[in-house]
């Protein structure tokens, strides 16, 4: 009897590209209890052809896309390949200031779509579902409604599957806006299906620390909002940088919480699942453009600006003549540096107490060995994350969020005078990062 297709759930990220590429729709997916979307494989429809595992970006690594010429000639391990790196933001004062840093994503889409250069924009949206919050990718052909789309999605992102066969069967040009695990999986899955591989023209990348779980979206409004029902609208992000989470509900009452005091609480720190812990793409390589926040350029709140990688000559080909349209504006920014960000160097490293062995993952190479930062990043994971999975320890989690700098930051004080060799490229990116403000 043949093996069945390995789907490891630890190591899922419910990317949905198995979904997409499976012949006989053998698989779906479903919303657990603790709020992470998981594939689950109908044995009975099952023909065993292991493309599955194939597009899965935790067990296969598109490598050979890194060697045909796609991306730029330059390189660096923390970042991958890369042509220029570019701060950049909208000349539509509205985009710039509904987006989450800046705007450029959704001005380079709708340039995208009124030069015809696509034919659709494959991109989720936040949904309130059931009373959790999801991302769901739509099909947009319309560039007047993408501002709809603008923000960012902290929470489970369903249906790329859906989406991506709707275009591909009418045989329709796109762009598609996705995380790196999701990219990944879709340069997998384009060489098997020649389909995708006409449609999909352009990869927009954005850089992906973790991806909260719906439950994260909960404790939220269980810890600012004390438990609001009847939750009709979320929007993580927008009105400026680095902006606010917005919440409405169904009689009409709306919430704002500040960016910063709602994702330090634990929401993006504790419930991102394993997956997300063990990835070590943060900044989407191998999209042809990966956008992201300017924390290691601009701290001024107000109309953000967009972090800009652009990796491939299609990808620097399209930006270039948005900016000559009049879509962008933008700078070149003197060093790379300025594209590696904190979660960068953690996501790069090897992981203190975790065994890659005993997965069969190729997800990449982890460059930097761990150091004591590290391994107190891994042990803080692991205890939050472990009072994140029940709502009954919600309480402790909010104590152990504000106990912990006390418990912690002595040992990466440890770190630091020790001069080991994590916390000296550490301080080697941070001073260029002065430097250069």
């Amino acid at each position: 009897m043949s093996k069945s297709p390995r789907i490891p759930p630890d190591l899922c990220s419910g990317c949905g590209v198995c979904s997409l590429i499976c012949p006989k729709n053998a698989i779906r997916f479903r919303v657990l209890t603790n709020g992470y979307i998981r594939p689950l494989l109908d044995p009975s429809n099952c023909i065993n052809c292991y493309l599955c595992e194939k597009v899965c970006p935790f067990l296969e690594e598109p490598n050979s896309l890194m060697s045909r010429g796609l991306y730029g000639n330059k390189e660096n391990a923390l970042i991958g390949k890369y042509l220029k790196v570019v701060l950049a933001w909208s000349t539509n004062k509205y985009v710039r200031f509904m987006g989450s840093s800046g705007g450029v994503i959704t001005s380079l889409l709708i340039y995208l779509l009124r030069k015809r250069h696509i034919d659709a924009v494959v991109v989720p949206k936040l949904h309130v579902i059931n009373g959790r919050v999801f991302g769901v990718y739509e099909v947009v052909t319309d560039p007047a409604k993408l501002i709809e789309y603008s923000g960012s999605i902290y929470a489970p992102i369903f249906g790329v599957h859906k989406a991506l066969k709707e275009v591909s069967l009418r045989k329709s040009k796109i762009a598609i806006v996705a995380p790196p695990c999701l990219i990944r999986g879709l340069r997998n899955a384009m060489r098997f299906d020649p389909r995708l591989r006409n449609s999909i023209r352009y990869v927009l990348g954005v850089y992906c620390n973790n991806m909260p779980s719906a439950s994260a979206t909960e404790y939220v409004m269980n810890t600012f909002l004390n438990n609001v029902s009847n939750v009709n609208h979320v929007r993580f992000r927008g009105f400026g940088w680095p902006g606010y989470l917005n919440i409405r509900t169904v009689n009409g009452r709306s919430f704002r919480i500040k960016f910063q005091e709602y994702y330090d609480s634990g929401f993006g720190q504790y419930f991102y699942d394993y997956s997300c812990f063990m990835c070590n793409d943060h900044t989407a390589e191998l999209a042809d453009i990966s956008f992201a926040d300017p924390w290691t350029y601009q701290v001024d709140i107000g109309l953000g600006k967009t972090l800009v990688v652009i990796r491939t000559a299609e990808g620097w080909r399209v930006f270039r003549e948005a900016v000559e349209e009049g879509y962008i504006e933008y700078r070149e920014l003197p060093s790379f540096i300025y594209a590696v960000q904190f979660t960068t160097l953690l996501k790069k490293t090897l992981r203190g107490f975790t065994l890659l062995s005993k997965h069969e993952v190729t997800i990449g190479n982890y460059v930097l060995p761990p150091s004591i930062s590290t391994i107190v990043h891994e042990i803080d994971y692991r205890v939050g994350h472990f009072l994140a999975l029940n709502k009954r320890l919600w309480n402790f989690l909010r104590m152990y969020v504000k106990l912990k700098p006390y418990v912690y930051l002595p040992l990466i004080a440890l770190d630091y005078k020790l001069k080991t060799r994590w916390t000296q490229i550490l301080m080697k990116i941070v001073s260029t990062w002065k430097i250069g403000k």
